[in-house]
This record gives structure tokens, C-alpha cells and sequence, in this order.
């Protein structure tokens, strides 16, 4: 299992890599790999699939970051996918450009069963298609995930859209 904590990062894809993913931006984690992120700011990444971070099989805390001004097709700052246990904890992503309008937000959830949390003051807001609209947490292909966004602060700003995914009556967001 791969282990690694980064703190205090500012910049690029050029400046990090952990483990080589084709098509990922600058943080990539993957087959029970665990990361925290601290105290970093990603910008300026640019990538297929997860400008800033791809994490498929694998548990990520980002905490007290910055995911800004990053550019993708398959989200423009972080791709989740299959079972995966992700916290964003006081984070904002935000100044993202996804390169089509078929893209899949900022935060993309897809593929399986994935836990994720949002906590503290969290914005995942004005992130933008090339058209200009809202393309922020994102959850499709029937992706199956338990969300918990109960730890959210005041003042915090999230937009969540779906794409292939069906809610069940008992599901709640944003209660």
C-alpha cells in the first residue's frame, strides 16, 4: 500500500508526481493508495481525467487546500471513482474550466461505491463549463455513494448535478 502526506504544495503537474496514472493531472492515487492533502494549492493543471487530482480504489483527505484555475474534460479538479473514501475539509475549488460541455464538474463521483464528506467551511462553486455554466460536484453512471455533507460550515457553497443517476426517496442532500 502507498502512503504519502502533502503539505504546503503550491503549483503544477510539473512540480509533483506520486504515482503515474495516463490522462491525470497533478496528484494521482489509485489501488489502495492513501494521501492526505494540506495546506496546498493546485493551479494551473491541466489533464484529462482530474486536472488536480485523480483517486480511483484509494482514501484522500484534502484539507485546507486550494483547487483553483485548473482545466479538464473528465473533472477539472478532482476525479473520484470506484471505491474510494474522500473528505474535503475546509477546501475551495472554484476558477475550474472544464474543455467541453459533456464534461463531469469539478468533482466528478462515478463508478461504484464511494464514501464522501464534506466538512468545515467547503465552496465547490463557479467552476464552469466552456459555455459558462455550473459544472461543480458532479455524480454519474449510477455511481453509488454514501454522502455525508452534515459537517458542512456556515458559509459553505456547493452545486451538486447528476447525470445517469437515480435518487432513491430516502436520499438527502443539502438537508
Amino acid at each position: 500500500m502507498f502512503a504519502v502526506t502533502i503539505a504546503d504544495f503550491v503549483g503544477s503537474a510539473a512540480a509533483l508526481a506520486v504515482v503515474s496514472v495516463a490522462g491525470a493531472g497533478a496528484l494521482a492515487l489509485r489501488d489502495g493508495a492513501n494521501a492526505i492533502v494540506e495546506k496546498c494549492v493546485f493551479t494551473g493543471n491541466q489533464a484529462k481525467h482530474g486536472a488536480a487530482i485523480f483517486c480511483t480504489g484509494s482514501t484522500l483527505m484534502v484539507k485546507d487546500s486550494k483547487i483553483i484555475d485548473n482545466t479538464g474534460l473528465n473533472a477539472t479538479a478532482i476525479n473520484i471513482l470506484g471505491a474510494s473514501n474522500v473528505t474535503i475539509d475546509s477546501c475551495t475549488i472554484t476558477g475550474n474550466t472544464n474543455s467541453s460541455n459533456d464534461g463531469y464538474g469539478a468533482v466528478n463521483l462515478a463508478n461504484g461505491a464511494s464514501n464522501v464528506y464534506l466538512t468545515g467551511k467547503t465552496v465547490i462553486y463557479d467552476n464552469l463549463n466552456k459555455d459558462g455554466k455550473q459544472q461543480n460536484l458532479h455524480l454519474q453512471n449510477n455511481a453509488n455513494l454514501d454522502y455525508d455533507v452534515s459537517g458542512l460550515a456556515a458559509g459553505s457553497k456547493v452545486g451538486v448535478s447528476f447525470l445517469n443517476t437515480r435518487l432513491e426517496s430516502g436520499d438527502k442532500f443539502f438537508s
